[in-house]
């Protein structure tokens, strides 16, 4: 390849990638605290449960979360981080990111409840069979894109407590 079309190349690409970050990273929901106008407020988690399973050769912890609002579907999480009467614990978002839309954008599949599992990196932070751990996630709906990288969106900040009824160690390793 000669020189010309190696620049030309190398530029299309740059420039490819500059679009998608652009599109995809640049944005970002800004929470606007509900404050129970027209009566929205109420965003809660619906469930947290821990499972545990093989891929391959790999022993891998989820935690599964449905979170919900009440007026509209849940657009965006945020600050998603947990722990556990045993010392364990996560965060595994620190800043928000879109679920169902992305960049405050309508899309098709709106869930309302909206339910992902989360992959927990270390499976020894998981809280063993019978501890209470506790969630706590921020919630973004009503998202609407005024044409800034902050996107406004109604939020709560909510918590769950729960128990871990699931023995989600590998089979013949003891719990934490």
């Amino acid at each position: 390849m000669d020189r010309k079309n190696f620049i030309v190349s190398f530029t299309l690409i740059v420039l490819f990638i500059l679009a998608h970050v652009e599109k995809a990273h640049w944005c970002h929901p800004a929470g606007d605290y509900c404050t129970n106008y027209n009566n929205s407020c109420g965003a809660q988690i619906v469930e947290a449960t821990w499972t545990g399973g093989w891929n391959k050769a790999n022993w891998l912890v989820y935690l599964n979360i449905t979170v919900s609002s009440l007026t509209s579907y849940p657009q965006a999480v945020g600050h998603f981080t947990f722990s556990d009467e045993k010392g364990h614990n996560y965060r595994w978002l620190q800043d928000p990111e879109f679920t169902n839309c992305d960049c405050g954008t309508s899309c098709k599949y709106q869930q309302n409840p909206y339910s992902k599992r989360w992959w927990l990196y270390d499976p020894y932070k998981t809280p063993p069979q019978g501890a209470w751990f506790d969630v706590w996630i921020s919630v973004y709906w009503s998202c609407e894109d005024n044409g800034d990288k902050a996107i406004e969106c109604l939020s709560e900040d909510i918590h769950y407590r729960g128990q871990n009824n699931n023995n989600v160690y590998l089979p013949g390793s003891s719990s934490q």
